[in-house]
């Protein structure tokens, strides 16, 4: 029997998968902070703060950055913004799904920079519609791509 869920699968409710987040993110290397908003009985978003350096095992500039976690199930499609910010700095990025920028697909990874007129976008896929395994796969992402932006994207812009 096949249980990989479907998009639009609300199978698990909003608060359930942002109670699971929170805690797979404990349990995630330098997760200093991880606040389930409004409360952690019905968060419906997560924000981990975590420290770089253990995260990316590499000497990054930032001594902080923040993770947010926001999953909206919907009928047909669900919707969700995963983005990675450290403060101060004049660039953030993550990967979204809503109805925003249709011509790249479903989901996108966008970067976003202060000095930029436009975001830079690109297509995302992932193999497994479930929340959980799309927040492996970004955080994963977030590894290999964290310590070379925005320099990787700036020739484009």
């Amino acid at each position: 029997m096949d249980h990989t869920p479907t998009p639009g699968d609300t199978h698990l409710h909003r608060h359930e998968i942002h109670k699971r987040t929170a805690t797979r993110l404990r349990r995630e290397r330098g997760m200093i902070a991880v606040e389930p908003h409004p409360s952690p009985m019905r968060p419906v978003r997560v924000t981990a703060t975590l420290d770089p350096t253990v995260f990316f095992q590499n000497d990054l500039q930032a001594d902080q950055a923040t993770l947010e976690f926001e999953w909206r199930p919907s009928t047909g499609r669900d919707e969700f913004r995963i983005q990675y910010n450290e403060p101060n700095s004049p660039w953030s990025c993550g990967w979204h799904q809503d109805r925003t920028h249709e011509s790249l697909g479903a989901s996108h990874f966008q970067v976003d920079h202060n000095e930029w007129s436009t975001p830079h976008r690109e297509p995302a896929s992932f193999t497994d519609s479930n929340p959980m395994a799309i927040l492996e796969t970004c955080l994963d992402e977030l590894r290999d791509r964290v310590p070379v932006l925005p320099e990787s994207i700036r020739s484009e812009q």
